[in-house]
């Protein structure tokens, strides 16, 4: 039987590609928004980003559990600081 990846094991993957549409949507929301002021919208985009948020920390919790739980390879680590870094560059773009 195979084994998942470090990051399906943990449904990372799947928080991953989460994020990054939330993002893309946040954004296009926002240049929306700016072409056409609407409050209504604005707070969509609030609470969207609070959601992009706790998604982040969610990944960087999920993150940091699977290297306290699992022996991994230089790889994996790298993998899983590689995700830590860009969901928290994805989320300063969403802010």
């Amino acid at each position: 039987m195979a084994t998942k990846g470090i990051l399906s094991n943990q449904g990372i993957d799947q928080n991953f590609k989460t994020l990054n549409l939330e993002v893309m949507k946040l954004v296009d929301r926002t240049r929306r928004v700016l072409e056409n002021p609407d409050p209504a919208d604005m707070e969509k985009v609030q609470e969207c980003d609070d959601f992009i948020d706790n998604l982040k920390s969610l990944i960087e919790n999920k993150c940091f559990s699977s290297t306290l739980r699992n022996n991994l390879k230089k790889r994996e680590l790298d993998l899983i600081r590689s995700i830590t870094v860009i969901t928290s560059n994805l989320e300063h773009i969403a802010d």
